[in-house]
């Protein structure tokens, strides 16, 4: 004798076996939305003309949770970072040997899958 599962069982069973399915690909983190953010640190004033000039030296990127992020600047003074997308604060020192005041830029954002420019100054009384 030939036994028959019912229909709905069936479908409960399908039903359980894609659920599952769909749990076990899902993440349960969210990828973070980023953009970059790039710039030169520059040198500005001294004798005349007091023009820009790139200075080596670090850039310090402070997001709005407080969170620190640093990066290094080569004399060319360029600088680029991949972040989440917020609004920052950079705050930059010269390279070792010389002092600079730099003044802070804030209200810098960032949106996600952009680039974002900004240039941070250190001025020369």
């Amino acid at each position: 004798m030939r036994r028959t599962v019912p229909f709905r069982w069936l479908l409960l069973a399908g039903l359980v076996t894609l659920t599952a399915g769909v749990a076990a690909c899902s993440s349960s983190e969210t990828p973070t939305a980023t953009g970059t953010l790039s710039g030169r640190l520059l040198r500005i004033g001294g004798p005349a003309p007091g023009d820009a000039q790139p200075l080596s030296g670090s850039v310090e990127v402070v997001s709005p949770s407080g969170e620190r992020t640093q990066v290094q600047v080569e004399a060319d003074g360029i600088f680029s970072l991949d972040l989440p997308a917020a609004t920052y604060t950079l705050a930059a020192s010269p390279a070792t040997g010389s002092y600079l005041p730099c003044q802070p830029e804030s209200g810098v954002v960032v949106t996600a899958g952009t680039t974002s420019s900004t240039d941070v100054t250190c001025h020369i009384p």
